[in-house]
């Protein structure tokens, strides 16, 4: 998403992942109220207050539209305040694409007939 032009990530969890970026914003918001418990130090939003009963959708929306104004205003996401700079190219593993690697998975130019 950072490449083709965003300028600030949502990035949604449920299990806890504290991933960051050195590149723009991530603004964590997570769904689940017993990983919120756990790890609120490195989440910026609780939506997971929505399924136990101490926030609506609509509140919970408001905050995050909040949040996203007040981080392109300058203000730290919680993964800019603990440090987080993650930056990888691949998830799990990263296969060059191009014409020249196109070329060798389709044998490119063709064995002459």
């Amino acid at each position: 998403m950072i490449s083709c032009g965003a300028h600030a990530i949502l990035f949604t969890t449920g299990r806890g992942s504290v991933v960051g970026s050195a590149i723009a914003p991530v603004i964590k918001v997570c769904a689940n109220p017993e990983t919120y418990a756990q790890l609120s130090e490195d989440m910026d939003i609780d939506a997971g207050r929505i399924l136990d009963g101490r926030g609506t959708l609509d509140d919970v929306a408001a905050e995050i539209r909040g949040l996203v104004a007040e981080v392109a205003a300058g203000r730290l996401t919680v993964s800019e305040s603990l440090g987080h700079r993650e930056f990888v190219l691949g998830y799990k593993s990263f296969e060059p694409i191009g014409p020249r690697a196109t070329r060798r998975r389709c044998r490119w130019p063709p064995p002459s007939a």
